[in-house]
């Protein structure tokens, strides 16, 4: 069985149907590994490919039927919600900023496992009910994240650094520019509608494979 974005697709449109909202990241990674185990794929998580600093890991490592390295990231804004009978509280991560920088940077962690011969491909996926992470910039005053963006339509590719002057919050441990290999457009995809305010999540893929 070959491992693609369909393939992935297919696996959050069944996980969406018997759980469409996640406590927290950990609870996404965790269900999601579920499916792919369902499937038969041999999966692990945390994974160490030991081609990073220290205590860095992979969220998600596909051992078979392909080597495939997934990182995730699950961002939101407030909602509460009952969902078959049981109540979600999510909070507010309102760090655009960060987010939009840490998913960028999966993405680059992800080429340096796939070019280093550790995994024959990977995958990058964001889902948010925050509507910031998806649409374009209303206003017309640059912003220190700029480069980083994550709006529809925007192609991801070469070196983004932070501009002006963002706070030392905001940047600490995210000094370095963020250096992608290749080019990757950016296509939101629906996870599920509450039809409730902030109620609809999306979710963002990027899939990476080795240089030609």
């Amino acid at each position: 069985m070959r491992i693609d974005t369909t393939a992935i697709s297919t696996l959050q449109a069944d996980l969406t149907s018997r759980k469409p909202v996640f406590c927290s990241e950990m609870d996404f990674q965790l269900h999601l590994a579920w499916e792919m185990k369902e499937s038969g794929w041999e999966v692990s998580l945390e994974h160490d490919p030991l081609c990073f600093e220290f205590n860095a890991a992979i969220d998600i490592m596909i051992h078979a039927p392909e080597r495939v390295a997934i990182e995730l990231k699950y961002k939101t804004a407030l909602l509460s919600c009952e969902i078959r009978g049981r109540i979600f509280a999510l909070k507010n991560q309102c760090a655009d900023d960060c987010g939009m920088h840490d998913f960028i940077k999966d993405v680059s962690r992800i080429e340096r496992v796939v070019e280093a011969g550790l995994a024959d491909k990977g995958f990058a996926i964001f889902l948010t009910n925050h509507n910031g992470y998806w649409q374009p910039q209303s206003r017309p005053a640059p912003t220190t994240f700029d480069q980083f963006r994550l709006h529809e339509g925007r192609v991801l590719e070469g070196t983004m650094c932070w501009s002006g002057t963002p706070s030392n919050g905001t940047v600490k441990g995210r000094e370095k520019p963020l250096v992608l290999t290749n080019s990757y457009p950016l296509t939101w995809i629906d996870h599920v509608n509450l039809n409730v305010k902030k109620g609809r999540f999306r979710y963002l893929m990027i899939e990476v494979h080795q240089r030609e």
